[in-house]
Protein backbone atom coordinates (compact mmCIF):
# COMPACT_ATOMS: atom_id res chain seq x y z
CA UNK A 1 0.00 0.00 0.00
CA UNK A 2 2.52 2.53 1.05
CA UNK A 3 4.77 1.13 -2.45
CA UNK A 4 1.98 2.03 -4.35
CA UNK A 5 1.31 5.75 -2.45
CA UNK A 6 4.67 6.39 -3.59
CA UNK A 7 4.54 5.30 -6.85
CA UNK A 8 1.73 7.30 -7.39
CA UNK A 9 3.18 9.90 -5.44
CA UNK A 10 6.15 10.04 -8.12
CA UNK A 11 3.93 10.24 -10.78
CA UNK A 12 2.03 12.90 -9.92
CA UNK A 13 4.99 14.51 -9.60
CA UNK A 14 6.55 14.05 -12.75
CA UNK A 15 3.54 14.55 -14.58
CA UNK A 16 3.95 18.13 -12.39
CA UNK A 17 7.40 17.87 -13.74
CA UNK A 18 6.59 17.78 -17.74
CA UNK A 19 3.83 20.46 -17.32
CA UNK A 20 6.12 22.74 -15.77
CA UNK A 21 9.11 21.66 -18.22
CA UNK A 22 6.25 22.37 -20.93
CA UNK A 23 5.30 25.78 -19.30
CA UNK A 24 8.78 27.21 -19.01
CA UNK A 25 9.75 25.82 -22.41
CA UNK A 26 7.03 27.93 -24.28
CA UNK A 27 8.25 30.57 -22.53
CA UNK A 28 11.42 30.65 -22.79
CA UNK A 29 12.57 29.15 -25.97
CA UNK A 30 8.88 30.23 -27.54
CA UNK A 31 9.79 32.73 -30.45
CA UNK A 32 9.83 36.23 -28.82
CA UNK A 33 8.70 38.31 -31.40
CA UNK A 34 5.31 36.47 -31.96
CA UNK A 35 2.92 38.69 -30.64
CA UNK A 36 -0.70 36.73 -30.98
CA UNK A 37 -2.18 33.25 -32.45
CA UNK A 38 -4.36 34.64 -34.95
CA UNK A 39 -3.31 33.25 -38.45
CA UNK A 40 -2.24 35.62 -40.72
CA UNK A 41 -4.29 36.61 -43.77
CA UNK A 42 -3.03 35.33 -47.18
CA UNK A 43 -3.18 38.11 -48.92
CA UNK A 44 -0.89 40.86 -47.54
CA UNK A 45 -0.06 44.25 -48.50
CA UNK A 46 2.65 44.68 -50.00
CA UNK A 47 6.01 45.84 -48.89
CA UNK A 48 6.04 48.96 -50.71
CA UNK A 49 2.24 49.49 -49.97
CA UNK A 50 2.61 48.92 -46.37
CA UNK A 51 5.88 51.47 -46.29
CA UNK A 52 4.69 54.01 -48.19
CA UNK A 53 1.29 53.89 -46.10
CA UNK A 54 3.22 54.41 -42.73
CA UNK A 55 5.97 56.87 -43.67
CA UNK A 56 3.05 59.49 -45.00
CA UNK A 57 1.66 58.64 -41.51
CA UNK A 58 4.62 58.82 -39.18
CA UNK A 59 7.51 60.60 -41.06
CA UNK A 60 5.51 63.28 -42.43
CA UNK A 61 5.71 65.98 -40.03
CA UNK A 62 1.79 67.21 -39.41
CA UNK A 63 0.89 71.17 -39.74
CA UNK A 64 0.15 72.52 -36.40
CA UNK A 65 -1.33 75.94 -35.04
CA UNK A 66 0.92 75.77 -32.27
CA UNK A 67 0.70 79.49 -31.80
CA UNK A 68 -3.01 79.71 -32.34
CA UNK A 69 -4.56 83.14 -30.01
CA UNK A 70 -7.15 80.91 -28.48
CA UNK A 71 -4.19 78.32 -27.27
CA UNK A 72 -2.26 80.94 -26.11
CA UNK A 73 -4.09 82.79 -23.91
CA UNK A 74 -5.26 79.50 -22.45
CA UNK A 75 -1.33 78.60 -21.65
CA UNK A 76 -1.01 82.02 -20.58
CA UNK A 77 -3.31 81.49 -17.57
CA UNK A 78 -1.78 78.47 -16.24
CA UNK A 79 -0.19 79.12 -12.65
CA UNK A 80 2.06 76.40 -12.75
CA UNK A 81 5.21 76.29 -9.78
CA UNK A 82 8.08 74.79 -10.97
CA UNK A 83 8.84 71.54 -9.38
CA UNK A 84 12.51 69.50 -8.32
CA UNK A 85 13.02 66.00 -10.53
CA UNK A 86 14.51 64.32 -7.45
CA UNK A 87 16.91 61.61 -7.64
CA UNK A 88 15.94 57.93 -8.63
CA UNK A 89 15.24 55.88 -5.18
CA UNK A 90 15.52 52.22 -4.71
CA UNK A 91 11.73 52.01 -3.87
CA UNK A 92 10.86 53.79 -7.18
CA UNK A 93 12.71 51.09 -9.19
CA UNK A 94 11.66 48.28 -7.16
CA UNK A 95 7.73 49.49 -7.27
CA UNK A 96 8.67 50.04 -11.26
CA UNK A 97 10.00 46.65 -11.57
CA UNK A 98 7.22 44.76 -9.50
CA UNK A 99 4.45 45.97 -11.58
CA UNK A 100 6.26 44.89 -14.70
CA UNK A 101 4.49 41.93 -16.55
CA UNK A 102 6.38 38.54 -16.49
CA UNK A 103 5.56 37.56 -20.07
CA UNK A 104 4.58 40.25 -22.11
CA UNK A 105 5.24 40.27 -25.11
CA UNK A 106 8.98 41.80 -25.82
CA UNK A 107 10.53 44.43 -27.66
CA UNK A 108 13.68 43.87 -30.13
CA UNK A 109 15.61 43.00 -27.43
CA UNK A 110 13.52 40.06 -26.41
CA UNK A 111 14.16 39.64 -23.07
CA UNK A 112 10.67 39.34 -20.73
CA UNK A 113 10.45 41.03 -17.37
CA UNK A 114 10.08 37.81 -15.68
CA UNK A 115 14.42 38.24 -16.05
CA UNK A 116 14.16 41.04 -14.62
CA UNK A 117 12.15 40.36 -11.91
CA UNK A 118 14.04 37.11 -10.63
CA UNK A 119 17.54 38.18 -11.38
CA UNK A 120 18.43 39.75 -8.16
CA UNK A 121 21.66 41.07 -8.22
CA UNK A 122 20.97 43.15 -11.62
CA UNK A 123 18.68 45.24 -9.67
CA UNK A 124 21.73 47.27 -8.32
CA UNK A 125 23.20 47.01 -11.35
CA UNK A 126 20.09 48.66 -12.78
CA UNK A 127 19.50 51.39 -10.12
CA UNK A 128 23.02 53.25 -10.63
CA UNK A 129 22.50 52.96 -14.42
CA UNK A 130 18.84 54.11 -14.45
CA UNK A 131 19.96 57.15 -11.56
CA UNK A 132 22.62 58.11 -14.12
CA UNK A 133 20.04 58.47 -17.33
CA UNK A 134 16.85 60.20 -15.35
CA UNK A 135 19.59 62.42 -14.06
CA UNK A 136 20.70 63.49 -17.75
CA UNK A 137 24.03 62.29 -17.33
CA UNK A 138 24.10 59.97 -19.25
CA UNK A 139 22.02 59.43 -22.77
CA UNK A 140 19.61 56.76 -23.31
CA UNK A 141 20.50 54.17 -26.03
CA UNK A 142 19.10 54.68 -28.94
CA UNK A 143 18.08 50.85 -29.32
CA UNK A 144 16.10 51.61 -26.19
CA UNK A 145 13.53 53.54 -28.01
CA UNK A 146 13.38 51.35 -31.52
CA UNK A 147 9.51 49.38 -30.93
CA UNK A 148 8.57 46.38 -32.62
CA UNK A 149 5.27 46.85 -34.39
CA UNK A 150 3.23 43.53 -35.52
CA UNK A 151 0.70 44.86 -38.02
CA UNK A 152 -2.76 42.90 -36.78
CA UNK A 153 -5.78 42.47 -38.95
CA UNK A 154 -8.98 44.14 -38.31
CA UNK A 155 -11.38 44.08 -41.54
CA UNK A 156 -12.08 45.03 -44.53
CA UNK A 157 -9.53 44.41 -47.91
CA UNK A 158 -6.99 42.15 -46.75
CA UNK A 159 -3.95 43.72 -49.32
CA UNK A 160 -5.13 47.41 -47.97
CA UNK A 161 -2.36 48.27 -45.29
CA UNK A 162 -5.05 50.62 -44.06
CA UNK A 163 -6.62 47.38 -42.36
CA UNK A 164 -4.28 46.79 -40.22
CA UNK A 165 -3.62 48.14 -36.67
CA UNK A 166 -0.28 48.61 -35.12
CA UNK A 167 0.79 46.90 -31.91
CA UNK A 168 3.90 48.24 -30.51
CA UNK A 169 6.42 46.23 -27.67
CA UNK A 170 9.20 48.24 -26.63
CA UNK A 171 12.02 46.62 -24.67
CA UNK A 172 11.54 45.86 -21.21
CA UNK A 173 14.11 48.45 -20.21
CA UNK A 174 12.47 51.13 -21.78
CA UNK A 175 9.10 50.41 -19.99
CA UNK A 176 10.83 50.23 -16.63
CA UNK A 177 11.95 53.92 -17.19
CA UNK A 178 8.68 55.24 -18.22
CA UNK A 179 6.74 53.84 -16.12
CA UNK A 180 8.94 56.12 -13.29
CA UNK A 181 8.43 58.71 -15.45
CA UNK A 182 4.93 58.25 -16.23
CA UNK A 183 4.33 57.74 -12.18
CA UNK A 184 6.05 61.52 -11.12
CA UNK A 185 4.45 63.10 -13.86
CA UNK A 186 0.48 61.47 -12.59
CA UNK A 187 1.52 61.91 -9.03
CA UNK A 188 2.51 65.79 -9.80
CA UNK A 189 -0.36 66.92 -12.67
CA UNK A 190 -3.08 64.44 -11.44
CA UNK A 191 -3.42 64.52 -7.81
CA UNK A 192 -6.66 65.94 -6.02
CA UNK A 193 -4.77 68.28 -4.34
CA UNK A 194 -3.34 69.70 -7.12
CA UNK A 195 -5.33 69.21 -10.41
CA UNK A 196 -3.55 70.61 -13.50
CA UNK A 197 -4.49 68.42 -15.92
CA UNK A 198 -8.72 68.94 -16.21
CA UNK A 199 -10.48 65.68 -14.56
CA UNK A 200 -12.64 65.86 -17.57
CA UNK A 201 -10.14 63.25 -19.00
CA UNK A 202 -10.73 60.46 -17.36
CA UNK A 203 -7.96 58.65 -18.90
CA UNK A 204 -4.82 57.29 -17.24
CA UNK A 205 -6.34 58.88 -14.27
CA UNK A 206 -4.63 56.82 -11.31
CA UNK A 207 -8.08 55.08 -8.81
CA UNK A 208 -9.87 55.46 -11.10
CA UNK A 209 -11.95 53.60 -14.13
CA UNK A 210 -12.43 55.64 -16.95
CA UNK A 211 -14.65 54.27 -19.62
CA UNK A 212 -17.14 53.11 -16.54
CA UNK A 213 -16.66 56.57 -15.05
CA UNK A 214 -17.98 58.45 -18.64
CA UNK A 215 -20.63 55.91 -19.08
CA UNK A 216 -22.25 56.54 -15.42
CA UNK A 217 -21.98 60.45 -15.80
CA UNK A 218 -23.63 59.70 -18.75
CA UNK A 219 -26.35 58.36 -17.73
CA UNK A 220 -27.15 60.83 -15.35
CA UNK A 221 -26.95 63.32 -17.90
CA UNK A 222 -29.51 61.84 -19.80
CA UNK A 223 -32.07 62.45 -17.13
CA UNK A 224 -31.95 66.13 -18.94
CA UNK A 225 -33.02 66.87 -22.16
CA UNK A 226 -29.58 67.37 -23.66
CA UNK A 227 -27.49 67.23 -27.35
CA UNK A 228 -24.80 65.19 -27.41
CA UNK A 229 -22.08 65.04 -30.01
CA UNK A 230 -19.51 62.51 -30.72
CA UNK A 231 -16.02 62.57 -31.50
CA UNK A 232 -12.98 59.93 -32.77
CA UNK A 233 -9.81 61.80 -33.54
CA UNK A 234 -8.25 59.09 -36.61
CA UNK A 235 -5.19 58.43 -36.06
CA UNK A 236 -4.79 60.68 -32.52
CA UNK A 237 -1.37 59.27 -31.46
CA UNK A 238 -0.16 59.09 -34.86
CA UNK A 239 -1.10 63.06 -35.14
CA UNK A 240 0.55 64.20 -32.49
CA UNK A 241 3.14 67.07 -33.65
CA UNK A 242 6.44 67.22 -31.87
CA UNK A 243 7.10 70.89 -31.67
CA UNK A 244 3.28 70.72 -30.42
CA UNK A 245 4.67 68.32 -27.47
CA UNK A 246 7.63 69.67 -26.37
CA UNK A 247 5.87 73.92 -26.04
CA UNK A 248 3.14 71.77 -23.78
CA UNK A 249 6.02 70.49 -21.61
CA UNK A 250 7.50 73.92 -21.22
CA UNK A 251 4.17 75.10 -20.99
CA UNK A 252 3.24 73.18 -18.15
CA UNK A 253 6.52 73.80 -16.19
CA UNK A 254 8.14 70.10 -16.51
CA UNK A 255 11.45 70.10 -15.00
CA UNK A 256 14.30 71.11 -17.41
CA UNK A 257 15.89 67.99 -17.02
CA UNK A 258 12.58 65.82 -17.82
CA UNK A 259 12.40 67.87 -21.00
CA UNK A 260 15.43 67.25 -22.48
CA UNK A 261 15.33 63.44 -21.54
CA UNK A 262 12.02 63.18 -23.60
CA UNK A 263 13.17 65.21 -26.31
CA UNK A 264 16.18 62.65 -26.34
CA UNK A 265 13.61 60.20 -26.08
CA UNK A 266 11.56 61.69 -29.05
CA UNK A 267 14.63 62.08 -31.47
CA UNK A 268 14.84 58.27 -31.18
CA UNK A 269 11.89 57.32 -31.63
CA UNK A 270 11.70 53.98 -34.25
CA UNK A 271 9.75 51.69 -34.88
CA UNK A 272 10.15 48.12 -36.65
CA UNK A 273 6.68 47.12 -38.99
CA UNK A 274 6.27 43.46 -38.79
CA UNK A 275 3.70 41.04 -40.61
CA UNK A 276 4.00 38.32 -38.80
CA UNK A 277 7.88 37.76 -37.70
CA UNK A 278 9.38 39.64 -41.31
CA UNK A 279 9.91 43.23 -40.98
CA UNK A 280 8.72 45.09 -43.55
CA UNK A 281 10.33 48.08 -43.12
CA UNK A 282 11.84 50.82 -40.35
CA UNK A 283 9.93 53.86 -39.98
CA UNK A 284 11.41 57.44 -37.67
CA UNK A 285 8.93 58.62 -36.28
CA UNK A 286 8.91 62.70 -36.96
CA UNK A 287 5.30 62.66 -36.31
CA UNK A 288 3.17 60.96 -33.59
CA UNK A 289 3.84 59.13 -30.63
CA UNK A 290 5.62 55.60 -29.82
CA UNK A 291 3.13 53.17 -28.36
CA UNK A 292 3.94 50.24 -25.87
CA UNK A 293 4.31 52.00 -22.27
CA UNK A 294 2.77 53.27 -19.57
CA UNK A 295 3.84 56.92 -20.30
CA UNK A 296 2.75 57.69 -23.88
CA UNK A 297 -0.87 57.61 -22.51
CA UNK A 298 -0.06 60.53 -20.45
CA UNK A 299 1.70 62.64 -23.33
CA UNK A 300 -1.18 62.11 -25.65
CA UNK A 301 -3.39 63.37 -22.91
CA UNK A 302 -0.96 66.45 -21.67
CA UNK A 303 -1.48 67.16 -25.99
CA UNK A 304 -5.36 67.18 -25.47
CA UNK A 305 -5.60 69.57 -22.18
CA UNK A 306 -5.59 72.68 -23.61
CA UNK A 307 -8.89 71.66 -25.94
CA UNK A 308 -10.23 70.82 -22.47
CA UNK A 309 -9.89 74.05 -20.42
CA UNK A 310 -11.40 75.98 -23.80
CA UNK A 311 -14.63 74.11 -23.81
CA UNK A 312 -14.70 74.49 -20.07
CA UNK A 313 -14.60 78.09 -19.90
CA UNK A 314 -17.39 78.13 -22.83
CA UNK A 315 -19.69 77.27 -19.85
CA UNK A 316 -21.93 74.41 -22.25
CA UNK A 317 -23.36 71.72 -20.50
CA UNK A 318 -26.38 70.71 -18.62
CA UNK A 319 -26.71 71.11 -14.37
CA UNK A 320 -27.64 67.69 -12.98
CA UNK A 321 -27.11 69.03 -9.37
CA UNK A 322 -26.86 72.23 -7.40
CA UNK A 323 -23.10 73.55 -8.38
CA UNK A 324 -22.71 70.39 -10.86
CA UNK A 325 -22.62 70.94 -14.25
CA UNK A 326 -21.71 67.67 -17.05
CA UNK A 327 -20.34 69.41 -20.52
CA UNK A 328 -17.45 67.35 -21.84
CA UNK A 329 -16.58 63.82 -21.32
CA UNK A 330 -13.20 62.46 -22.46
CA UNK A 331 -11.67 59.25 -22.15
CA UNK A 332 -8.01 59.38 -24.48
CA UNK A 333 -9.07 60.15 -27.94
CA UNK A 334 -12.92 59.65 -27.19
CA UNK A 335 -14.70 63.02 -26.59
CA UNK A 336 -18.18 63.49 -25.66
CA UNK A 337 -19.93 66.93 -25.73
CA UNK A 338 -23.27 67.56 -23.60
CA UNK A 339 -24.96 70.76 -23.80
CA UNK A 340 -28.90 71.51 -23.78
CA UNK A 341 -28.86 74.16 -26.38
CA UNK A 342 -28.40 74.16 -30.71
CA UNK A 343 -26.01 77.51 -30.81
CA UNK A 344 -23.82 76.34 -28.10
CA UNK A 345 -22.98 72.90 -29.80
CA UNK A 346 -22.37 74.70 -33.10
CA UNK A 347 -20.10 77.43 -31.49
CA UNK A 348 -18.08 74.10 -29.70
CA UNK A 349 -18.21 71.88 -32.87
CA UNK A 350 -16.11 75.05 -34.16
CA UNK A 351 -14.12 74.88 -31.63
CA UNK A 352 -12.99 70.96 -31.81
CA UNK A 353 -13.22 71.49 -35.67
Amino acid sequence: MKEEYELNKFDKEKKKRQRLTKMMNQKYLREPLILHKKEMPKNLPGKEETTEFWKNINEKIRETDINNEKINEILNKLDIQEWEWKELTKEELEEAIKYTPNWKSPGPDGIYGFFIKKLINVKEHLLTIIKKLLKGEEEIPSMMFKGRTSLIYKKGEEKEPKNYRPITCLPVLTKIITSIIAKRLQIHYMNKENMILEDKQRGVRPGIQGTKDCLLYGKMAHKEKIIEAYYDFEKAYDSVNHEWLIKLMNSYKFPTTLINILKNMMEQWKIGMNYGNEEICEIQLKNGIIQGDSLSPFLFVLTLDPLIKILKEENIGVEIAPNRRIDVLYYMDDLKIITDKTSKMSKTHEIVS
